[in-house]
Parts: structure tokens; C-alpha cells; sequence
């Protein structure tokens, strides 16, 4: 016997991979309108970036971009990166630099203090480094990981996991 559905009723489940993806990775989220000082958050280790850092979810971004903060100790830095969302980054305090590379070309660095503020190539390799040896350096970066991640529903493809090396931005030049 065939049953009436209601039309609210084929809309499809919402799948929020990002959402899934940000309760794996164990740091602490921070939410609101605002964020009064980002060098006061609550950071802890994060295996993605291998240093100290928080997640920062906006009110009102619509699920079109978030941000996190990280901290690289002194004399420490990063983990190499690489990922097809875009990434501002805001340097809060100290001192460091930047390498950027393409997996076929050569590494370009440029340094940065507090009040710097760049962006990260898209699906280009990058590394941040902590110039001073004696205090912490702190970056609020944001991102539209959210969206793409939603977008792809699948955060390997998003991390170059598990996407082919000729997919993505090719042949892009670096001004450093």
C-alpha cells in the first residue's frame, strides 16, 4: 500500500562534514559575535598543525568561513601544510617566517612580526617557523574550510590526501 509523504518530508538529512571534521580534531572551540583578544584563548595541541591552537566559529558567517588560532612555541614551528581552501592570516604577536613551495618548484620565504598579514597560496605547500628563541608567536588565521569541506564532503580530497597531484592550481608564481 503506497503512503502520502509530505513534501518537508524528501528533503534530504544535511551531511555538515565540517562539523564531523572539527569534533575529531579535540582543540577548543570558541563561538560568539566576536572574539575580544585573540592572544587570551584557550589553545591546546593540535596534531594537524603540531602546535597549540583553538578553533573560532563566527555567529552569522552562514557556514562560509570560520578561523583558528595557533600558537608555534619559541624556536618551534608548524607542520607542513597543504590544502584547496583559502587562508588570511593575521599575525597577533612575534616574530617568524613563511616557506611556500609548489611540489615541482622552489621554496619562497618571507618573514612576518606582529600586525603582518598574508594569505596562503592556494593547494600550495607551506610551513610557518618561530624566529624568536625565547617567546611564542601568535596567528589568527581565517579560512573557508567550512565551505569547501561541505562542498566536497570528503576532508582527504580537501588535505590532498587522496587527490591526484595534477588536480588543483597549477604552475602558480610566488612574489615574495
Amino acid at each position: 500500500m503506497a503512503t502520502t509523504v509530505a513534501p518537508s518530508d524528501l528533503k534530504p538529512e544535511r551531511i555538515d562534514t565540517y562539523k564531523n571534521w572539527q569534533a575529531e580534531q579535540q582543540i577548543p572551540v570558541v563561538r560568539g559575535f566576536f572574539v575580544e583578544d585573540v592572544n587570551t584563548l584557550p589553545l591546546e595541541y593540535w596534531d594537524l598543525k603540531g602546535v597549540p591552537c583553538s578553533m573560532v566559529v563566527l555567529d552569522g558567517t552562514g557556514g562560509t568561513n570560520d578561523a583558528y588560532v595557533c600558537e608555534i612555541p619559541a624556536g618551534g614551528k608548524t607542520k607542513p601544510q597543504k590544502h584547496m581552501y583559502e587562508e588570511m592570516v593575521y599575525v597577533a604577536k612575534g616574530y617568524g617566517a613563511t616557506s611556500v613551495w609548489q611540489r615541482d618548484g622552489k621554496k619562497h620565504t618571507f618573514e612576518w612580526g606582529p600586525g603582518s598579514m598574508f594569505a596562503m597560496p592556494l593547494n600550495a605547500d607551506y610551513q610557518h617557523f618561530n624566529a624568536s628563541g625565547s617567546e611564542a608567536a601568535r596567528y589568527f588565521a581565517v579560512t573557508n574550510s567550512c565551505f569547501i569541506m561541505n562542498l566536497f564532503h570528503n576532508v582527504d580530497f580537501v588535505a590532498e590526501k587522496s587527490r591526484p597531484a595534477s588536480i588543483g592550481v597549477r604552475d602558480q608564481r610566488f612574489i615574495c
